[in-house]
């Protein structure tokens, strides 16, 4: 049976528990990096352009001049361990407090879908909220790994089509990133650039056919592959830790590749979009944005405002932004993107109810 409409409802967003200016990640970063003088500067003025106020971590380290985590250069396999102790109470916070927002209790739900670039295992985190949750044991699981800062619209791309399949369906996503898991003190420039942007973040939604309680539709996906870019923005397994490659070049591919992702939905649709969700990967990004489609400068404030006051969390970024507007009161047709590794731009149109 056919739905007309798929809907994303409970939209829970949480900040990791520790909160930092950038300038004190700046001065750990001098520290474990142990800069001459060159680097120092090159660090400095890179913090500064970043338009970021502040961070989350799920590590404490960043305001301790002794870090307890980062002391020794921790394995993989340490580092994946300390993902799922970290991660799991805040991932469990933030889908309880979605079912409730959607009027939902843990039996209703027939699908989970878990999402995360920076920690993975099996049984993974998918297992691990089927636990803490008392979700039914035949509860369908999907997990959604290594896909970077656009996996959220693989989530619901995903959730939309089960939804499709049947009324009685709810799907419940959750996506937690753990960034700041993985910095390291290397000083090539693009894992340089890396440090100075991520954070970590969790979030939560349900997508289902049912309208109550719905706080958007779903309405459409596009995907655009920039072949061009694949060694500009790529993600790797390290002997240490996850090693994030992002060159000075990304915005100048998104630019170029923007406008082609937008035309491949309908001139209706195009003509239709009153507010933009448009993950904030760096300042440059947005401002590459913003010139590519013409967009005025209030245009992308949210993206902004999330960008400074969360830094760059992944895939769990376009969930905030996506809250804020909420939160403002936008109704109406919406664009949203995201840009990853390969280099892909991922794209979905909703409309805010």
């Amino acid at each position: 049976m056919k739905t007309s409409g798929v809907y994303l409802s409970g939209l829970c967003c949480e900040e990791a528990p520790y909160l930092f200016d950038q300038t004190d990640i700046l001065t750990f970063m001098l520290r474990e990096t142990q800069a001459g003088e060159v680097l120092q500067r090159h660090l400095k003025i890179l913090y500064r352009a970043s338009g970021i106020r502040r961070r989350g971590s799920f590590l404490p380290d960043f305001g301790m001049l002794q870090p307890a985590f980062f002391s020794t250069r921790p394995p993989i396999d340490a580092r994946m361990q300390r993902y799922f102790e970290a991660v799991l109470p805040v991932a469990k916070q933030a889908a309880i407090r979605s079912l409730a927002q959607s009027g939902l209790e843990p039996q209703d739900i027939t699908h989970l879908i878990t999402v995360s670039c920076t920690g993975m295992a099996a049984p993974g985190l998918d297992l691990q909220l089927m636990k803490a949750l008392a979700l039914p044991a035949h509860t369908q699981r999907t997990a959604v790994h290594f896909m970077g800062c656009y996996a959220a619209f693989h989530a619901w791309r995903l959730a939309k089509a089960i939804a499709q399949q049947s009324p009685r369906h709810r799907v419940l996503i959750v996506d937690a990133e753990f960034c700041t898991l993985h910095f390291t003190p290397p000083t090539e420039p693009d894992h340089l650039l890396a440090n100075a942007l991520f954070a970590d973040g969790v979030a939560a939604c349900v997508v289902s056919a049912c309208a109550e309680h719905a706080q958007a539709e779903l309405l459409d996906f596009q995907s655009l592959y920039l072949p061009q870019g694949e060694d500009d923005m790529a993600w790797h397994i390290g002997q240490d830790s996850f090693l994030m490659r992002l060159s000075t070049y990304v915005p100048e591919l998104v630019e170029s590749g923007i406008p082609a992702l937008l035309q491949l939905y309908d001139k209706r649709s195009q003509e239709n979009i009153e507010h933009w969700a448009i993950h904030p990967g760096g300042k440059r990004i947005l401002q590459a944005v913003e010139k590519a489609l013409g967009l005025p400068p209030a245009a992308l404030a949210v993206s902004y405002e999330v960008l400074r006051n969360y830094g760059n969390m992944s895939s769990v970024t376009i969930f905030f932004v996506l809250q804020q507007l909420l939160q403002k009161q936008a109704r109406g047709y919406c664009w949203a993107a995201g840009f990853g590794p390969g280099l892909t731009l991922e794209s979905a149109l909703l409309r805010l109810l």
